[in-house]
């Protein structure tokens, strides 16, 4: 705050004083600064400029002898502030697969919030946390969730993309984002075995691996198997495994200083509105709804908040969601068929 409101030339801030001024007028955010990793207060504006500099440390790498190598010199550099609302230690994000949490971390960065996310399977020291009596553990959990039968062909389809098949073109690797799908592929041992049992057992179809999860034969030999592959399948664990710590006897056993809220953003689209981006308007309000609890009772700066979250969307929109009909299919059919 020093260096906000001073003009003079030792200030880690890049901010001049002819913008001092006009700056001091402008309601203050809390910024955590994901360069630094600290947390202090900026004007408004300063908050959603990428363009403002900040000082920071840097190690600079650049010698010439084995000796100075080794001794790396530490020097000032100035990069862009990146500042972000935290929520990461009061809000946790269930990030459940194949239920637009990939378009949820897409709005929450572009509206420059952090969540605590969990992904791709429950985490038992989440839970844990959740369940504390520690009272500076998170009291709020996000979770975004699907019809089960959508989410269940989804899943299936987009591991038979993302998993590389014995001919594939594209690169190879353990590691590999959603975005890269059209061009890197994911291999080790464990997945080659998912994408064999997902080709040559199921055939590549989702609903032979339904039809025999409902197989009710005299021995349920065909029904077991199936269940157990379901459990390999990459964003198979279900609801239930998620959520388990809040069903049933456990509910009563959570101490009223754990988790207090729990915001659930269903991924769906209404009758005849094909393109409506009805999830993310589920996804701003819950957002929305998530800095008013911080900075409610400024209606000043709610004002602004939603502003900025007009303009950002017009950038981020439907676009950011994912599904294997943005890329291919990996047996040849026609892309335009797949509803996952």
């Amino acid at each position: 705050l020093r260096h906000l409101s001073s003009s003079s030339s030792s200030s880690s801030f890049s901010s001049s004083a002819s913008t001092t001024s006009s700056l001091s007028t402008e309601p203050l955010l809390e910024c955590f600064d994901a360069t630094t990793e600290t947390t202090f207060r900026v004007p408004f504006s300063q908050f959603y400029n990428s363009s403002f500099l900040i000082e920071t440390d840097a190690r600079d790498t650049s010698t010439r002898t084995k000796r100075k190598r080794k001794r790396k010199r530490k020097r000032k550099e100035a990069t862009p502030l990146r500042c972000r609302h935290d929520f990461r230690n009061s809000t946790v994000f269930f990030h459940v697969g194949k239920a637009g949490g990939g378009t949820f971390q897409t709005h929450q960065r572009a509206h420059r919030l952090r969540l605590r996310p969990v992904h791709p399977s429950p985490s038992s020291r989440i839970v844990d946390r959740l369940v504390s009596l520690d009272a500076s553990s998170p009291d709020a959990l996000v979770v975004n969730v699907r019809d089960p039968i959508d989410r269940f062909v989804s899943a299936f389809r987009w591991r038979l993309l993302r998993l590389c098949s014995p001919d594939d073109e594209r690169e190879r690797g353990k590691r590999g984002g959603a975005a890269e799908a059209d061009r890197r592929c994911k291999i080790s041992e464990e997945l080659e075995e998912e994408e064999r049992m997902l080709r040559a057992t199921y055939r590549s179809d989702p609903n032979v691996l339904a039809e025999a999860l409902c197989d009710d034969g005299d021995d349920g030999t065909r029904r077991e198997k199936a269940r157990r592959d379901m459990t390999r399948m990459g964003h198979s664990a279900t609801l239930r495994e998620w959520l388990d710590f809040l069903v049933g006897d456990h509910v009563s056993g959570i101490p009223t200083v754990g988790l207090r809220e729990l915001w659930v953003v269903p991924l769906e689209t209404p009758p005849g509105a094909d393109d409506e981006p009805q999830f993310e308007r589920h996804v701003d309000r819950l957002l929305l709804s998530l800095l008013r609890s911080k900075y409610g009772r400024d209606p000043d700066v709610m004002r602004r908040i939603r502003r900025t979250f007009d303009e950002v969307n017009t950038t981020v929109g439907v676009g950011s969601r994912h599904s294997a009909a943005d890329y291919y299919y990996q047996d040849g059919r026609d892309k335009g068929n797949d509803d996952g």
